[in-house]
């Protein structure tokens, strides 16, 4: 993971007072809609998620916690874009543009606006309007790998984006800090052909997510052109659970499983808690590898995250 500084909203005579203000969206859409010094001053937090989830409100607390510590002037705005699955794909953007309109008029706007989770990141960035561009952003919850997204007329079960990268593909955009993760698919395949030198075929685990898709998107990116190399797919999009499991079951043992993402199938049926033990019984004997981190509880052989 990489992790850039933010220092462009904070002022260096802030001071901490212990308090942790947290501001619900309906607190401010009542009493603070119409005031732009408050708006022009406040952080707006937008997640992915609904706030009311465990990990959402774990990521929540120490933000504001620390945000609050530096400057306890700043009002702390938390929204969510309440996303539920890939099949809400195209009102995505729609929906990150409502959050925002909400907090920019009169040439007013928050300080600075927080993205937390894919969906929100890959969203915001994929706006095109220059009002947008000019916000300090703050990213997070997300690899540094995205998907810009489609228009409403694309087949989301055959959808192929251009992998980006957040630090080099969007310079338009002002973002000035965040925390990524980082999938590093090169030196992944370099300790499977050590201990396997005579792999060729790798199928690729993803699920029918925007998740999955993103990284189906890096791979196929590091993977194009590679001498003596087959990629092949075992997609969420079009796979139920127990298509999956077939699939798996008839590799042969001179192929490659790579772990890539599997929470939600074609019918959107979310995995349950025993599915790596599932998947190892389905073949014991497949060389399995993760380049995301799902597995390591002993599905995987290994893998390199970085």
């Amino acid at each position: 993971m990489v992790f850039f500084l933010i220092a462009v909203i904070f002022s260096s005579d802030s001071f901490a007072d212990g308090n942790n203000n947290v501001t619900s969206q309906n607190v401010v859409a009542e009493s603070e809609k119409n005031s732009k010094p408050a708006i022009s001053n406040s952080i707006l937090f937008i997640c992915s998620y609904n706030t009311d989830s465990r990990n959402t409100a774990e990521t929540l607390e120490p933000f504001v916690k620390r945000c609050n510590e530096i400057d306890p002037s700043r009002q702390v705005i938390i929204e969510s874009m309440e996303c539920t699955g890939i099949k809400e794909l195209f009102s995505l953007k729609g929906r990150m543009k409502s959050i925002l309109g909400k907090y920019m008029f009169d040439g007013h706007c928050p300080a600075l606006v927080v993205l937390i989770g894919r969906e929100a990141v890959s969203t915001y960035l994929s706006l095109d309007e220059p009002i947008y561009k000019n916000i300090p952003i703050v990213v997070g919850s997300c690899s540094a790998n995205i998907v810009s997204l489609p228009n409403d007329s694309v087949d989301i079960r055959k959808w192929q984006p251009v992998s980006k990268n957040i630090r080099s593909d969007f310079r338009d955009f002002n973002i000035v800090g965040g925390i990524l993760m980082y999938f590093d698919i090169e030196k992944n395949l370099q300790i499977i052909h050590k201990l396997y030198p005579e792999l060729s075929d790798f199928y690729l685990l993803t699920d029918n997510s925007l998740g999955g898709v993103t990284m189906q998107a890096l791979v196929r990116d590091k993977m194009a052109g590679l001498a003596n190399i087959k990629l092949h797919y075992i997609d969420g999009r079009t796979l139920s659970y127990s298509s999956m499991l077939q699939t798996i079951r008839r590799m042969s043992h001179d192929k490659a499983l790579l772990l890539g993402t599997w929470r939600v199938d074609c019918n959107e049926n979310f995995v349950m808690g025993n599915s790596s033990t599932q998947i190892r019984e389905a073949n014991p004997t497949l060389p399995v590898f993760t380049i995301s981190g799902i597995g390591m509880n002993g599905l995987a052989i290994g893998g390199l995250l970085s």
